[in-house]
């Protein structure tokens, strides 16, 4: 995997650097493994979140006048988007439900569960991706804070 390659490869003081691709990493496995766990709904729902990512982004050009979707690409979108009813459980959820799911089947999840990693991977480097204030001299500054 690339991530992860990319990953290894960064020089130790490049520790946000790392930790913001620890981040992207974790939320691909999870949604991976989330997905999994009932294919038929859940990629039902991954398809829906896309498109709806799709209208905002189309929403977003167009405020800015700079073109978008055309009308009737965009109405088959909404459409598609509107037939599927939402159940998007969001990071956590899928970690939970993937937990749930994979601890069954699967000795590594009962000890080392993907909501624990949420807590310890995803909201520890969450601050670095979002520009909060404690990552701001990890990334702007010198390095990480004594």
């Amino acid at each position: 995997m690339r991530v992860v390659q990319a990953i290894l490869c960064l020089p130790d003081e490049h520790d946000a650097e790392a930790g913001m691709l620890v981040r992207v990493l974790y939320d691909h496995i999870t949604l991976l493994a989330w997905l999994a766990t009932d294919p038929a709904t859940n990629l039902q729902q991954w398809f829906r979140e896309d498109l709806d990512q799709r209208i905002r982004t189309d929403n977003d050009l167009r405020q800015l006048g700079l073109g978008g979707l055309d009308d009737a690409t965009r109405g088959q979108f909404v459409a598609e988007r509107d037939a599927i009813p939402r159940q998007w459980p969001g990071l956590a959820g899928f970690a939970h439900q993937a937990d749930q799911h994979w601890s069954q089947r699967l000795k590594a999840f009962e000890d080392q569960t993907l909501r624990k990693l949420y807590v310890g991977v995803f909201r520890q480097f969450s601050p670095l991706v979002h520009g909060m204030i404690e990552s701001m001299k990890r990334i702007v500054g010198d390095g990480p804070r004594p």
